[in-house]
């Protein structure tokens, strides 16, 4: 609620608002003002309308009396010897006459009173929440206590950690090392097998082609035969000798597929080195109308290693070079009156590009 502010108007009660008496202040009027008003027949609530705006209504009387003083002109009130009092009634408040003036002076003991009791009140309501606010900081240091205490444990756990890993990662580096040596060395060991089973395989023969139906008898004594027939007696020793001989070690196909490869181990080295250098020399092999060849016995890693080399010699036969494969998978070649030797596919490429095109 809103009340004009005037120079010439009087506290009044105007109604009630939650149970609080809401008050409409106004200037006190000089007694010199009062005595011409009187003569003259005005009154003071004809004054009341008058003042340019509107300020909030006081709730309470102690805060009437202090927008009082605080909305005053400057200057009001120096020429007076005591400041005005108030004086309360039931459904209005207007200005005491000064003649009462001294005769409230209880009034203000009374609001003092009220107001001492408003302030204990207060005391105790902060006193409460001060009890209150140290019991929750009780707490509170309590639960920061617990929260170190397991902060000091994990701290320990992690530092006991950080050494587990330290360690780990330094036992890592030492295993590593073996690692690679023992990497090396069984790449070493790898080689060396591969060249032991080479070794084991350097008599052994491989031919290709002959049919199933010609294995009557004894297979040293067959093959001894087929070799003998095909190059003759005398191009071996005084004795060809044929200590072992087996067919592939796979299930025995049918009658229309491609027959099983001969696997035989030649006694004397001098006749499997012949035998090889005849079949080749003589290729196509024919036996009884069959076309056969004869190879050297690799192991499958050398095998795999020819392989690649077969793009190579196509293109080598194509360009009329000479070529032959030695151990383990080396190509090498007669072109243009030299001898060369390729030791990987790569350079036996790079060479093909600049020489045959």
């Amino acid at each position: 609620m809103l009340h004009r502010r005037g120079r010439h108007t009087e506290v009044e009660r105007l109604s009630t608002v939650n149970n609080s008496p809401c008050c409409r202040l106004v200037e006190p009027p000089s007694p010199a003002e009062i005595h011409a008003w009187t003569g003259s027949g005005r009154t003071v609530a004809a004054e009341q309308h008058e003042g340019p705006d509107w300020v909030p209504v006081p709730r309470t009387a102690a805060e009437a009396l202090s927008r009082f003083w605080t909305l005053r002109p400057a200057g009001m009130g120096k020429s007076d010897t005591k400041k005005p009092k108030l004086q309360f009634g039931a459904t209005k408040l207007t200005r005491a006459p000064p003649e009462a003036i001294d005769n409230n002076d209880a009034q203000p003991a009374q609001g003092e009173h009220s107001e001492m009791g408003e302030m204990k009140a207060l005391l105790l309501s902060m006193q409460s929440s001060l009890s209150s606010i140290d019991s929750k900081m009780d707490n509170m240091t309590a639960s920061l206590d617990l929260l170190t205490n397991k902060l000091e444990k994990h701290v320990g756990c992690i530092s006991e950690t950080e050494q587990r890993i330290s360690h780990v990662k330094d036992t890592m580096h030492a295993k590593s090392q073996q690692l690679l040596q023992m990497d090396k060395l069984l790449k070493i060991i790898v080689n060396k097998n591969e060249d032991l089973e080479g070794r084991s395989r350097r008599n052994n023969i491989r031919i290709v082609g002959v049919p199933e139906s010609t294995d009557t008898g004894r297979m040293e004594q067959c093959e001894e035969h087929m070799l003998t027939t095909l190059f003759g007696e005398e191009a071996f020793s005084k004795m060809l000798v044929v200590e072992r001989a087996h067919r592939g070690l796979t299930v025995k196909p049918p009658p229309w597929a491609s027959p099983r490869p001969i696997i035989a181990y030649l006694q004397n080295y001098r006749d499997r080195d012949t035998t090889l250098r005849l079949g080749s020399e003589r290729h196509p092999l024919q036996l009884d109308g069959n076309e056969i060849s004869i190879y050297p016995n690799f192991t499958m890693a050398v095998l795999e290693a020819r392989k690649k080399y077969t793009t190579v010699k196509q293109k080598m036969r194509q360009a009329n070079v000479s070529y032959a494969m030695l151990f383990p998978a080396r190509l090498k070649i007669a072109h243009k009156g030299k001898s060369l030797i390729f030791a990987t596919l790569q350079q036996a490429k790079d060479y093909l590009k600049r020489n045959c095109g």
